[in-house]
């Protein structure tokens, strides 16, 4: 995977075309847990999503497709994975993989060569906070990371992985790539999974929730990456870099790992702004633009901010879409992910449209999102 320079969205639109394309939507479906807890905000029930709601009128019927609880790739991983054509194996989502390739493409190609059996694998590494509570840990985001503290962190904890043979590199503020041979075959569960939930079933070394992996072949991995775990959370405790503030960074959590296959290693990727999280990956039959935006408002149980985001991304992302000839509209929830194939509908379709709607009432936004 080959990365470009950050560009506009609607460069980044541009480069698309009349192409197939793919909108790929993290953390936009509730949570029923919200609706039968009687959560849902007002002003959401009454959201009005104009884009979305054009481009569900010229779709086909909504397919859902479930993500297990106790799985360990998210419904995000699953929906990608899909949208590229492949198989997922659980636990290895090959993020690690995909972001070392496009953010360090001349490095990767020489790793290629030099290990063409794959005796190398890649994580992300990711800063996190854990509110330790009884008889739990709590996964939490890390607070606002600066680039100076990121960079502080990777250089106090590098001699560590070091000694282990694992290489880390900077990617985003919060989130660094690893390299070694233990992640290549040691599946690990998603951030998107653990956050907000008790860690310790999801550790490391879990084949799914509360199941330990029982492949001799990865102990030794397991072993020394737990290890690194705690001395990580033993060093920033004693040694606390940057700011003391709400849920500063106390631990890692490792996620991604895997090999890429082949084929998803010739999607190039195109960002736009980590601040937009909006990111295209560009293959050679398929255009996937990957909307994350949402999941950090979601983890922080923000639903304001969530759906103040989300009405940007219906102005700007989701607008541009509305006259493409041929879009799959994949929206993805803790439970599993919706896919809608939005193309332009003949007379005789809208018609019946027409009628659909006037005999069962057409969708609210809410249902759409449930």
């Amino acid at each position: 995977m080959e990365i470009a320079q950050k560009t506009s969205l609607s460069a980044l639109m541009q480069e698309i075309g009349h192409e197939d394309l793919n909108i790929l939507i993290d953390h936009a479906l509730l949570d029923s847990a919200l609706q039968r807890q009687g959560l849902i905000p007002p002003e959401l029930k009454e959201m009005e999503l104009k884009a979305l709601r054009t481009l569900l009128k010229k779709s086909g019927p909504v397919v859902f497709h479930p993500c297990e609880e106790a799985s360990l790739s998210s419904s995000f991983d699953l929906a990608f994975a899909h949208l590229a054509g492949q198989n997922l194996h659980d636990g290895l989502s090959s993020w690690g993989h995909l972001a070392f390739n496009h953010q360090f493409p001349a490095l990767a190609a020489s790793l290629a060569l030099e290990f063409p059996q794959a005796d190398v694998g890649f994580a992300l590494l990711h800063l996190c906070h854990w509110q330790v509570g009884a008889g739990h840990v709590l996964m939490n985001r890390a607070g606002d990371v600066t680039p100076e503290v990121s960079a502080q962190i990777r250089a106090s904890i590098e001699a560590l992985f070091k000694s282990e043979g694992i290489e880390l590199y900077a990617y985003l503020n919060d989130t660094f790539i690893a390299k070694s041979k233990h992640f290549k075959d040691l599946p690990s569960a998603s951030l998107n999974k653990v956050m907000n939930d008790n860690v310790l079933p999801w550790l490391i070394g879990v084949s799914s929730k509360e199941s330990p992996n029982a492949n001799p072949n990865i102990q030794s991995s397991i072993h020394i990456l737990r290890r690194l775990q705690s001395e990580v959370q033993m060093h920033l405790y004693d040694h606390p870099i940057g700011p003391s503030l709400k849920n500063s960074v106390n631990s890692i959590w490792f996620s991604g790992t895997g090999l890429a296959p082949s084929p998803m290693l010739q999607f190039q990727s195109m960002g736009v702004t980590h601040e937009q999280e909006v990111e295209l990956y560009k293959g050679p039959s398929s255009n996937i633009v990957c909307l994350r935006g949402l999941s950090r408002h979601w983890h922080n149980h923000d639903l304001e901010s969530w759906l103040h985001q989300f009405k940007q991304l219906d102005e700007t992302v989701l607008s541009l879409c509305v006259d493409h000839p041929n879009v799959r509209l994949v929206l993805c929830g803790q439970q599993g992910f919706k896919a809608w194939q939005v193309s332009e509908k003949n007379w005789l379709q809208k018609n019946w449209q027409r009628v659909q709607d006037h005999i069962k009432g057409a969708q609210s936004t809410l249902q759409v999102l449930s």
